[in-house]
């Protein structure tokens, strides 16, 4: 690597290098603006003399190395603030005093070293946040210490040796975790844990505490949220703990707990309760008050069925439930009640039986029964009743009521109950069925008018003749075509593709579809059916940029005898290379991809380019094969392996003597693939045994060896993969486990920077790539440079470049190569680097979920290692329908929407607007915000002050300074209106987001729909939200102004009010209406009149900029002037009750299973996705909309959802009747789109 690039270098990561093996690179010292470095694993016995070169560096991690001490180098590096240096060899003599003077420093992660005493000089880092010493030999802690350590809020001091903790620990009032575990603090009463009343996790494990020395005081922890009493030796459980309402995990496993307390249900916020391992034999009944409850471990005790509440079903979030190594006999039934159950562990018990409503737990993965020799199952649910299954789906309203724990009403009643609707239908169907003598006297009448007509028919045929067609007098070529195309081309629906080699058209499989070679022509046929119901086609020749004047020429005439082999009427399509036509993209999802290079054509053939030889050895596991390459050469070749010889037209398999079979058949699988795929059938494989070689396989290997070829590779491991991400910009990025380096861009003239973002792991998955950029993919024996489609040329040259330096840094082997690699043009030894990645496999969604599992369980008085529940003999969908017997969603208040509204606010310090005016954003003026145009894009940078609240898992190297416990939080919304594209938002993407992030840092980023707003947004306009209609600037500068009509609607609150312009129709219950200088408010009479407040002052903000005369008019008191302006008084809605019934469900199967979720009341029109079916009951009709996209199943589903959804409302008496009706798409009844406010045609 050059010399001028090296002072750019801002973060490297060297971690997992042996540099007791490899030198310590040396160009390292040229580094000078480094700012952080890591070096974990790298077998280190000293620090690096070249840190003294980083005067710059902030963070530095040695972690996992054979480090005794720190050296005098950190000491001098001012700016340090992260110095991690766990899991060394680290004493109390190798820590530099000097180090804890720094002023910068933050964090000091010291644990699982061999430290015996705290330096004195740790008390003088005043702005520590962080402090680790777990896993030392540490016995006393000096008090002076944590005298100075107010800013300090993460400290863990856990397996050490420590007996005493120094009272000065109090003064650590910002503490939020504490961690003292397994230290020996048996005669330490531990007072000062009351004084820190801004703990959040507290671990006392195995500290010898009983109930005589628990700490007093503890109830004033009132933000304590984890707490750890494991391993210690309480008999009660304290009353301290049981005051402390915001708990969320409670460990009190081993200890010896006898009973439980009758208030232990006061914990309203545990989530996890381990009670494992105690000497407890009943359980309180006001177990029932852990509404929140997830986990419940109960292993280990004496408990019994009758000593079992049977409240468990209150318990409805319960996920986890374990009880092994019990007494219990039975299980009470209400705790198949909690349909959110996931996992039951009941082994070794005395079960006897269980509930048959394990059979009706839908989430239900695991049940653990072993070690109950007496249990017997009990028999599974009556299937034979098929009358309401679809897909062997039971839609039966008994059986989904029982799903969710309930019965329905019409069980309860007497056998002399009838259902009336039902009575109605035979009746009515009756009716329409005629006798015979009906149907006979029916048909001759119709019979005499059919007669007269099919006369006149035959008189009107002699009278017009519809001319012949120019194709139709074409003669026909008498072609023989059976050589060229297949005998069923066309006859069934699809896409066929061929491409043009050697003057004929060569069939392209389908997965090469869409991926097209430059120099190359190809003709593409669609199949479809028509509106009439028969086969038509559509025609397409493409033609490569680079192609060949004869490829041209053929693919024309091959596609004009395609169309006439077919009788097709359509005419052949001409296609150009990065000028495609719509419809020809549509064919490929707008998907395709250009390849360089192509076939041979008549006139000209393809010379071979200079084959690079590659040799791949095969490590095959049961699940995956990897291919890892070695140097060409005879000494990397091991018998216990199976390689892979890539010499361009040839492919060699060379299987070694001791090498399993099956890894020669999965060896020569996936070489029969990479031949199909990357060389499209052209190369010879060629297997070979163990001395079976031929002499030009030892030819290019370097000639045949003198000696016998022996084991010489252990039990290899595939290297660490490393994938970076290479971007150009000022800063930089830290991902976990991952790199940044930064390099500058020589020919550029600016200050710049290239930055590189890396994961390390062997499993990378692909959806890490990104179209819009570049990653260098480092396999230490192979590199590739994978290149997006979408990636700007500047990143491309970048990474080519910048590529080899990387390798000359790292120091990887000679024969390692760049291989540039194009995405959608990805070679099958790139897609094996990745997880999953697998072009031909596709995933269906519509199968059955799973049963859960049943470990070891003992029937027959026989051990069975695993018997899984068999499922039903026809495989079924997995279906979630509960939704479709919750209750509607309440309104919220008017007095609890202010309150929201005023909290929401008051976290708000202040909000700038933006919006987009052609290409780039302006400030919106301060008297127009509120008004919004669907036409238009806004962005609104809000800053808030939120309490600090970090939990385990947050940075703890973020520095706060804010005296009152508060930090400011910038969030950014995107507003997009319905009849806005993408855009807007890739405007923002590139333009205001980045100065923002440059300003600001990282901000958390909210994309907000149209009618789509949540609370916390609409709070911020204070019931002033008007949505107009167009775009705002040509609005402005329109000269003369009509007349609008405005509808204001709440949906579920006063909070979700907006005025939204809508169509001149009067169909709603509250409407205004402008006129030149005037404003009418027309208020209907069934509009809530605790709705009408601040009416008035919002018709005056509609019409903020000029005065305009307000008119306040009731229904029925219209005068002929509002009316005109209306275009004249017309029928409208009577009534608004489906204001008060009207509900929206979404059924789709896109979490691999059959789902319905319920919309929220303030549901819009941009919720009905063209994908997925809806289910919208209005109060008097319960309406099916399909999408045009929606699956048959999704659709035939949700039918028979809908009519279990009545018959559901049917057994609760509910009323007004319901009628079911289908609407599809754009042909949507007026009695559908009046639920949806401001309705309009669909965008296409």
């Amino acid at each position: 690597m050059a010399s001028g690039v090296l002072p750019f270098v801002r973060g490297i990561d060297l971690a997992s290098n042996d540099f007791k093996q490899l030198p310590f690179p040396e160009e390292m010292g040229e580094m000078v603006n480094m700012r952080w470095l890591k070096l974990d694993s790298c077998n280190l016995d000293e620090m690096p003399e070249v840190l003294q070169s980083f005067k710059k560096l902030e963070r530095i991690s040695v972690s996992k190395n054979q480090l005794k001490e720190l050296g005098s180098e950190l000491p001098k590096l001012k700016d340090l603030r992260v110095v991690t240096a766990r899991q060394n060899q680290i004493t109390s003599i190798g820590l530099p005093g000097e180090l804890f003077e720094l002023d910068e420093l933050t964090t000091v992660d010291l644990s699982h070293n061999d430290i015996s005493e705290v330096p004195h000089t740790l008390g003088i880092a005043r702005h520590l946040l962080v402090l680790s010493l777990s896993h030392n030999r540490i016995s006393t802690i000096p008090g002076q210490v944590f005298v100075n350590l107010a800013d300090l809020f993460y400290l863990d001091i856990s397996n050490n040796k420590l007996e005493l903790i120094p009272p000065q620990l109090r003064r650590l009032i910002n503490l939020q975790t504490l961690d003292i575990s397994h230290n020996p603090l048996g005669h330490s009463q531990l007072r000062q844990l009351a004084s820190l009343t801004s703990l959040h996790n507290l671990s006392l494990r195995n500290t010898q505490r009983r109930n005589d020395n628990v700490p007093n005081g503890l109830q004033n922890l009132v933000l304590l949220e984890e707490l750890d009493l494991s391993y210690n030796e309480l008999e009660n459980v304290p009353d301290s703990i049981l005051s402390i309402s915001t708990l969320r995990r409670c460990n009190i496993s081993y200890n010896e707990l006898k009973e439980l307390p009758a208030s232990f249900g006061s914990w309203t916020s545990l989530e996890v309760l381990n009670l494992s391992r105690n000497n407890l034999k009943s359980l309180p009944s006001g177990i029932d008050g852990l509404v929140k409850l997830k986990k419940l471990f109960l292993n280990g005790n004496e408990l019994t069925f009758d000593n079992l509440p049977d409240t468990f079903s209150k318990l409805t979030e319960l996920e986890v439930f374990v009880a092994s190594q019990n007494k219990l006999e039975a299980v009470p039934v209400s705790l198949f009640r909690c349909i959110k159950l996931k996992k039951l562990v009941l082994s070794f018990n005395c079960l006897v039986t269980l509930s048959e409503g394990v059979y009706y737990l839908p989430d239900l993965e695991t049940l653990d029964v072993k070690g109950n020799p007496e249990l017997k199952m009990p028999p599974k649910p009556n299937t034979t009743n098929q009358k309401n299954t679809l897909y062997n789906i039971d839609f039966s309203l008994e059986h989904q009521l029982g799903l969710i724990g309930a019965t329905s009403k019409s069980t309860q009643k007497s056998d002399s109950f009838k259902d009336h609707n039902a009575r109605k239908m035979r009746i009515l169907n009756r009716r329409a069925e005629p006798d015979e003598g009906s149907n006979k006297i029916l048909k001759a009448l119709a019979d005499i008018p059919k007669d007269k007509k099919e006369n006149q028919e035959d008189d009107e045929e002699i009278k017009f003749i519809k001319p012949r067609s120019w194709m139709d007098q074409l003669a026909k070529p008498t072609v023989d075509y059976s050589d060229i195309f297949a005998a069923d081309t066309g006859q069934e629906e699809g896409v066929t593709v061929w491409q043009i080699e050697n003057f004929l058209p060569v069939p392209v499989e389908e997965i090469l579809h869409g991926k097209f070679y430059d120099a190359d022509c190809y003709i593409v046929l669609k199949t479809f059916y028509n509106e009439y119901d028969s086969l038509d086609w559509e025609i397409f020749f493409w033609i490569g940029k680079f192609s060949t004047l004869d490829k041209m020429a053929c693919s024309a005439i091959h596609a004009v005898n395609l169309r006439n082999l077919l009788g097709a009427q359509c005419r052949t399509i001409r296609e150009e290379m990065e000028d495609e036509s719509e419809d020809f993209l549509d064919i490929f999802d707008n998907d395709i991809d250009y390849i360089e290079g192509g076939t041979a054509s008549g006139f000209f053939t393809i010379e071979d380019l200079e084959i690079t030889v590659k040799l791949y050895r095969f490590i095959i596991t049961s699940s995956k094969i990897i291919l890892e390459r070695v140097d060409v050469s005879t000494s990397s070749l091991d018998p216990k392996y199976t390689f892979l010889l890539d010499y361009g037209r040839q492919l060699f398999i060379w299987h070694g003597g001791k090498a399993p079979t099956t890894h020669l058949s999965k060896a020569s699988l996936f070489a029969l693939k990479l031949n199909k795929s990357d060389k499209k059938g052209r190369a010879e494989l060629i297997v070979l045994e163990q001395g079976e070689e031929t002499e030009e396989f030892w030819s290019i290997m370097g000639g045949e060896p003198n000696d016998e070829i022996a084991c010489h590779i252990g039990n290899h491991q595939s290297s660490n993969l490393v994938l970076y991400k290479v971007e150009l910009g000022k800063g930089y990025l830290e991902l976990p486990q991952g790199t940044v380096i930064c390099y500058p861009l020589k020919s550029l003239n600016r200050n710049e920077l290239i930055e590189f973002y890396a994961w390390i792991n062997r499993n990378i998955k692909r959806s890490l790539l990104n179209t819009k950029d570049v990653y260098i993919l480092d396999c230490y024996s192979d590199v590739f440079v994978w290149i997006g489609r979408e990636s700007s040329r500047l990143i491309r040259a970048a990474a080519l470049k910048l590529v080899q330096s990387l390798l000359d840094l790292l120091g990887r082997p000679n024969f390692v190569t760049v291989n540039r690699v194009l995405e959608g043009a990805e070679s099958l030894v790139f897609k094996n680097k990745f997880s999953g990645w697998d072009d031909v496999l596709n995933s269906d969604f519509t199968k059955l979920k799973p049963s859960p599992s049943i470990s070891n369980l003992d029937i027959s008085k026989r051990k069975i290692n695993k018997e899984i529940i068999e499922p039903e003999s026809k495989e079924s969908l997995k279906t979630d329908l509960s939704c479709l017997f919750s209750n509607r969603q309440k309104p919220m208040s008017n007095e609890d929407a202010e309150q929201l509204m005023d909290e929401y606010n008051d976290e708000l310090d202040y909000m700038q607007c933006f919006v987009l005016e052609g290409k780039k954003f302006v400030k919106l003026p301060e008297s127009e915000i509120g008004h919004f145009y669907d036409g238009d894009c806004y962005v609104f940078l809000c800053r808030y002050w939120v309490p600090k609240d970090l939990d385990e898992e947050d940075d703890p190297q973020k520095e706060t300074n804010d005296e009152d416990a508060y930090e400011s939080v910038y969030e950014v919304y995107f507003w997009q209106g319905r009849l806005t594209t993408n855009m807007g938002w890739l405007t923002f993407t590139f333009s205001l987001q980045k100065k923002f992030e440059t300003l600001l840092g990282k901000l958390e980023i909210t994309k907000v729909s149209q009618q789509q707003e949540s609370y916390r947004f609409l709070s911020h306009f204070k019931k002033k939200f008007i949505i107009h209609h167009g775009q705002r600037l040509v609005r402005r500068q329109a000269i003369t102004e009509e007349p609008r009509l405005y509808e204001v609607r709440a949906n579920g609150c006063i909070l979700t009010r907006r005025v939204l312009e809508v169509q001149e129709n009067v169909d709603e219950e509250e409407m205004e209406d402008q006129s030149e200088g005037t404003i009418y408010i027309w208020m209907g009479s069934k509009f809530p009149e605790k709705d009408a407040e601040g009416i008035d002052e919002l018709a005056s903000f509609l019409v903020h900029e000029r005065n305009y005369e307000t008119h306040l008019i009731h229904e029925d008191s219209e005068d002929e002037k509002f009316w005109e302006l209306l275009g004249g008084k017309a029928k409208y809605d009577q009534d608004a009750d489906f204001l008060r019934y009207s509900r929206l469900f979404r059924c789709s199967n896109d979490r691999g299973f059959f789902k319905i979720s319920e919309k929220c009341v303030d549901f819009c029109q941009n919720d009905l996705v063209d994908d997925d079916a809806f289910i919208l009951d209005t109060g008097h009709e319960v309406f099916v909309w399909v999408g045009n996209q929606a699956s048959e199943i999704e659709i035939k589903l949700s039918l028979k959802s809908a009519q279990l959804y009545l018959q559901h409302l049917r057994d609760r008496n509910a009323v007004p009747a319901r009628k079911l009706l289908l609407a599809k798409k754009g042909k949507e009844p007026h009695r559908f789109t009046r639920c949806f406010h401001g309705w309009r045609k669909f965008v296409t």
